[in-house]
């Protein structure tokens, strides 16, 4: 029998995680500079655990092999090359930044039934709305302003975020779970198309090509593994739309930086009017000319020291290179070994003949991933790794209690049901 208290003590450790995914997004609802709101409220849920005693042995399952060992090689190589020849100061920031992402958040996120899975991820889909129409109301009420972290100067929308670019990314992940969801049924349908909308437009407002691309690399890898005979209809009815909108004279309504950042390079095919692909590029030449002129292997420059080389005195905007040039060469394995969790999860899945869509999203959002990997600099933000285990965890959950309806019946309650639970996402 579980007491009153138990019973407050769980709510109140489930509505602190809501709290901290709903809020995980507004990284500018800071305590000081590197700790925002959503952070503390994930560490008083992982403190309230511990104290519990409801700590999870394993709650990355199989993932687990790749998860853990990719912190290690990312927080090795970097740390050890801070302390030898950059900032070790700068070398311990990123290692509690990754480490916060890697290590507290699978403990406080990832939970052990499908329906608490679920709701999680609407929770997280309506925190992007939330910071959508904050963004939109901020663009079309108030527009651009010299103090203004919403709207860029060029007017491109940047949300709470206060980047277009990760601000773009994070929806293109949102539209991918709003998709699984509407498909899952998990989420109304009047209530799932309006998040939809709300999520579509804020994409076309950041006018990023990363984010046109993570979208659209997310939904072709969900839609291919997921596709059946019976989706050619709602496929072509959901064609009539864009192809509608544009021969209804619909891209002359564009937002004016969209049609010249990203429409120009897509009508014209050509990278050198997408935004600033041009100077990521030299970016990218000139970590990799740094990288053989020093012949950097196991020791990088140190944590942030890129930037104090460049000829453009920034970090270059590419996950691997930034990863290889200031930690060396373990933590670019590491970060190839996160990205293969992706893989590691669909492949135990499938051969399980589980969640067949649930493990096909997992591994679209692994695919988005690698595309924002190649477009941003280092990726230790918590909402970045909350979208991520969220969106893992109900395949996670299918696994864990598949593994349950196998084992000989124990005399605890519940189990016998575990199967239903898996199965009813295996369509």
């Amino acid at each position: 029998m579980v007491s009153g208290g138990t019973r407050t003590e769980s709510r109140l450790e489930t509505w602190t995680t809501y709290a901290g995914i709903l809020l995980a997004p507004f990284i500018n609802l800071r305590i000081d500079i590197a700790f925002t709101l959503s952070s503390a409220l994930y560490s008083l849920v992982f403190a309230m655990k511990l104290y519990r005693g409801t700590m999870p042995r394993s709650p990355l399952g199989v993932v687990a092999w790749t998860w853990f060992p990719a912190l290690v090689l990312i927080v090795a190589g970097l740390h050890v090359s801070s302390l030898i020849n950059g900032d070790p100061v700068r070398g311990m920031i990123l290692t509690v930044q990754y480490g916060f992402g890697f290590l507290v958040l699978p403990f406080v996120l990832l939970r052990p039934t499908l329906d608490e899975c679920y709701r999680m991820l609407v929770v997280f889909a309506t925190s992007i709305v939330l910071l959508d129409l904050h963004g939109i109301a901020t663009y079309f009420v108030v527009g651009y302003t010299p103090s203004s972290l919403v709207v860029t100067g060029n007017l491109r929308l940047a949300t709470l975020i206060a980047n277009p670019n990760g601000a773009a990314c994070i929806n293109a992940v949102a539209i991918l779970v709003l998709v699984w969801l509407l498909a899952e049924g998990r989420i109304g349908k009047l209530l799932g198309w309006v998040y939809l909308a709300v999520t579509v437009f804020s994409l076309v407002l950041t006018s990023s090509n990363t984010g046109l691309i993570v979208v659209v690399v997310g939904l072709l890898v969900y839609g291919g593994l997921t596709f059946q005979a019976k989706h050619f209809l709602r496929l072509a009815v959901a064609l009539c739309i864009p192809v509608g909108f544009v021969a209804g004279g619909g891209l002359d309504y564009l937002p004016h930086t969209f049609q010249k950042r990203v429409l120009a390079a897509v009508v014209e095919g050509d990278v050198s009017e997408a935004g600033t692909y041009m100077s990521r590029s030299d970016l990218n030449w000139e970590a990799l000319d740094t990288i053989e002129k020093r012949e950097i292997l196991f020791l990088g420059l140190g944590a942030d020291q890129f930037r104090d080389v460049s000829v453009q005195e920034v970090p270059v905007h590419n996950v691997f290179l930034i990863l290889w040039v200031e930690g060396g060469i373990l933590p670019l394995i590491g970060w190839l070994m996160l990205l293969s969790s992706g893989i590691v999860l669909w492949s135990r899945a499938r051969s399980e003949r589980i969640m067949r869509r649930g493990r096909a999203a997992a591994l679209a959002a692994f695919a988005c991933l690698l595309v924002i990997s190649n477009a941003r600099a280092h990726l230790y933000t918590p909402y970045l790794y909350t979208a991520m285990l969220l969106i893992m965890g109900p395949t996670l959950a299918g696994l864990r209690q598949n593994a349950l309806s196998r084992r000989p019946a124990s005399g605890f309650g519940g189990l016998s049901r575990a199967p239903g639970l898996a199965e009813r996402s295996a369509v």
